[in-house]
């Protein structure tokens, strides 16, 4: 009896550590990138960091809930005052500036992650009833991928920031929509890179899911 009691034990804990461990990884990356490094950027206090590529792999490759539950830990520890921000900003970080932002990392995460894993799922689904070439499925994802990133970080995330951002600085919406537009080429480089990462994974998942 106790030898079955100490199996189950460390099975629910392998279990607990397997479920728990992407949203742990989730954060520590969002923690390293601004340690990286940021690049202020003229005529927004919201400077240039790694922070939303993290964000964007995450959401094509772990799923919304995993990804989502990474971001709220990163977003907590910050809160709490640990110096996770950029710069080694925490808890003012939410109430400054660039609060909008990173408040804006829950929905970009969540919606880019249902988005691209619905689109992917059909994507599987129609490989499996219509033998579609491995090329143009592959280059559907990628489209997929990319069209959930833009919906996900460049018109909610920028929405959540630039909203936010007006209301604490007391700039005029359009002034704070158009100071933010210095982003998207970089922002556009990170969906596309991103995108590309999410190619042999979301690949691999489909190949194990068909081998079951």
């Amino acid at each position: 009896m106790h030898e079955l009691m100490h199996s189950v034990t460390r099975v629910n804990l392998r279990a607990l550590v397997r479920s728990l461990a992407p949203a742990l990884i989730v954060a520590l990356l969002l923690c390293g990138s601004t340690m990286v490094g940021k690049i202020p950027v003229p005529g927004t206090p919201v400077p240039i960091t790694l922070q939303t590529f993290v964000l964007m792999t995450a959401a094509l490759t772990l799923g919304w809930r995993r990804a989502t539950a990474g971001t709220v830990l990163y977003l907590g520890l910050g809160a709490a005052g640990l110096p996770v921000f950029s710069g080694g900003g925490s808890t003012l970080s939410l109430i400054g500036p660039s609060g909008g932002f990173l408040f804006g990392f829950v929905p970009s995460v969540m919606l880019t992650a249902v988005l691209a894993g619905a689109a992917n799922r059909a994507i599987t689904s129609l490989r499996t009833k219509h033998d579609m070439n491995p090329a143009l499925a592959g280059a559907a994802r990628f489209i997929a991928c990319f069209m959930a990133c833009a919906f996900g970080f460049l018109v909610v995330g920028y929405g959540f920031g630039t909203a936010f951002q007006a209301t604490v600085t007391g700039m005029p919406l359009g002034a704070t929509a158009a100071s933010t537009l210095v982003f998207v080429p970089g922002d556009l480089l990170k969906i596309t890179v991103a995108s590309l990462l999410a190619l042999p994974v979301l690949a691999s998942a489909e190949s194990t899911e068909a081998a079951r």
